[in-house]
């Protein structure tokens, strides 16, 4: 009985070994930039944002980086200008340092905790799409009614 369970087991180890690839699921290490078509296609395609919303998450999406080395996240957005119908305005570069540490992961998501230098937590879900592209729903107030996800692609170095 004892040899059977070792044997299931272990086919079940190789089998996993052979046919799934789990070298992306924790592996966020890197420069990853948001991916701004990715963004507007899905947010248009469930009807979620107005113009101006559009516009908005398009402008920030094509200026926003996010560095994960060592357990510091760092969200970039570099000084641009938004426009939207004949308008026009600057938006002021910004960085945000936060820790995370990763509590669970699996094929297709993995979990953070992330804490700011106030000691406020808060828990994000990386939805992977494969090992360079993953999406995350936006975790602001002012959008939670809407279904509204970003997406994210890895910088190769």
């Amino acid at each position: 009985m004892l040899i059977m369970r070792f044997i299931t087991r272990f086919k079940l180890f190789l089998f996993m070994t052979l046919f799934f690839d789990f070298s992306h699921s924790s592996d966020l290490e890197g420069i990853w930039f948001t991916d701004a078509e990715a963004i507007i296609k899905f947010n248009e395609s469930n009807k979620q944002l107005n113009d101006l919303r559009a516009s908005l998450i398009k402008c920030l999406a094509e200026n926003t980086e996010v560095v994960f080395r060592d357990g510091i996240a760092i969200n970039k957005v570099s000084s641009h200008n938004c426009n939207h119908k004949n308008k026009s305005a600057v938006i002021e570069g910004y960085e945000v340092k936060y820790k995370y540490e990763i509590i669970y992961s699996n094929l297709n998501q993995t979990v953070m905790l992330n804490s700011n230098e106030y000691g406020e937590n808060a828990i994000e879900v990386i939805n992977w799409i494969d090992s360079d592209n993953f999406w995350i729903d936006l975790q602001e107030d002012d959008f939670k009614k809407l279904r509204t996800r970003y997406f994210y692609v890895r910088v190769k170095q």
